[in-house]
């Protein structure tokens, strides 16, 4: 009898162990350190994609019009994001995320969310909205560092983002037929976005 309440006072410990450990984890904040190298290398890599889409976009508004920027977003933008990975290393992945996306593949996950959460969290309180935000995420044995660099809203992209007032109506019928479930509209100059992720197997 007293080693079958031994075994269960020790089932009930190791259970109550092991949850405690499931909420500490998978994400946690980096440390000084190693903040010290994610946050440079991330910078670095978002705003060259920054750089190239706003390009790109730029040159096609210019070149033939509003509508053909649209086909920069729903054509090149996956595959210039690819561009970028590649140019930045093996171990990078990069993702544009928000919980207004347009595209299904930018749908934020659930370390994403958190992320997005602490920015809109922070604009509530009305906090100037962060310069970036980094995790640390262990899962599996295996350890990530994601760094993100929040995206505001430009005029350039109201053309596209916008009200209905901002966004012309030959526009708002290509989105339609694009994208019918798009939730990426409705923004004013200077509003907060969504992020730009980029995923760090190594630093």
């Amino acid at each position: 009898m007293k080693d079958y309440k031994y075994l269960l006072i020790s089932a009930v410990l190791v259970f109550i162990f092991s949850a405690c450990i499931n909420k500490q984890g998978p994400v946690y904040q980096p440390s000084e350190a190693e903040n010290e190298r994610i946050i440079p290398k991330g910078e670095a890599i978002a705003m060259s994609l920054i750089k190239t889409l706003k390009g790109e976009v730029k040159q096609a508004i210019d070149s033939n019009g509003v509508v053909a920027a649209i086909s920069v977003c729903n054509d090149k933008a996956i595959p210039l994001t690819s561009e970028i990975e590649n140019i930045s290393g093996k171990n990078i992945s990069i993702k544009r995320t928000s919980f207004k996306f347009r595209n299904p593949v930018n749908e934020p996950d659930e370390f994403e969310t958190a992320a997005l959460n602490h920015f809109e969290k922070m604009i509530a309180s009305g906090s100037p909205i962060p310069a970036h935000y980094t995790q640390k995420v262990v899962l599996n044995g295996d350890t990530s560092y994601y760094y993100y660099k929040p995206m505001k809203m430009e005029a350039l992209c109201l053309l596209c983002h916008g009200t209905k007032e901002t966004v012309p109506p030959s526009v708002q019928s290509i989105l339609s037929e694009l994208y019918p479930a798009d939730k990426a509209t409705g923004y004013e100059a200077g509003d907060f976005r969504g992020l730009i992720r980029v995923k760090m197997n190594e630093i």
